[in-house]
């Protein structure tokens, strides 16, 4: 293993050999084909933190032969959660997690300096099939939502890219409510950013 991320593990590997002249590698997940390169490093990612995963490689050639692939076989584990994101109903190998390194705090302000921006943008980890939600709510406030405060999410690849704007905001401190939803898990607990706009 070359290393990995809460949400990606790279392999590497010498590369193979071949009477024929190797024309490149097929990589699995399980059971599953996760890719192909020629290059002697793949990458696997929408992964779940702390998770391990059964990858495994093969060689092949332009006739058509492939190398033994339970010779190239391995268990690798994803890097540790950081910032959790769990559902109340999961069992330990269908846990959604979103490791997110998410600030616990942030500020904008309608008058932009060099340390109070007046626009910011959460990146969160996405782990294959997750979808990301996010909206704002203001501390003591029964609304479950702010009018005209909706926050927009963009998801692309393993990515999902939150952005917070003081411009449609009165001054005031919120907090922004994360949530994960696979189709096949279920709904994670929200993680809770605090925002002060100034």
């Amino acid at each position: 293993m070359a290393g990995s991320t809460a949400t990606s593990i790279t392999l590497a590997w010498n590369a193979a050999t071949d009477n024929v002249g190797v024309a490149g590698y097929r990589l699995y997940r399980g059971t599953s084909v996760a890719g192909t390169t020629t290059t002697t490093r793949y990458t696997y990612t929408g992964l779940l933190c702390g998770t391990n995963y059964t990858l495994a490689l093969e060689a092949y050639d332009a006739a058509g032969n492939r190398s033994n692939r339970a010779e190239a076989t391995t268990t690798q584990r994803t890097a540790a959660c950081t910032s959790l994101i769990i559902p109340q109903t999961a069992t330990t190998s269908d846990a959604l997690v979103v490791d997110s390194g998410l600030p616990t705090a942030l500020k904008v302000c309608k008058k932009p300096t060099r340390k109070c921006p007046s626009t910011l943008t959460l990146k969160v980890d996405r782990p294959e099939g997750v979808a990301i939600s996010a909206r704002l709510t203001k501390p003591g406030s029964r609304a479950a939502r702010l009018a005209g405060s909706r926050l927009r999410v963009m998801s692309r690849g393993a990515t999902a890219r939150i952005k917070v704007s003081a411009r449609s905001l009165r001054r005031g401190r919120y907090r922004i409510q994360i949530v994960a939803r696979s189709p096949g898990v279920g709904t994670s607990k929200p993680v809770f950013v605090r925002l002060t706009v100034r």
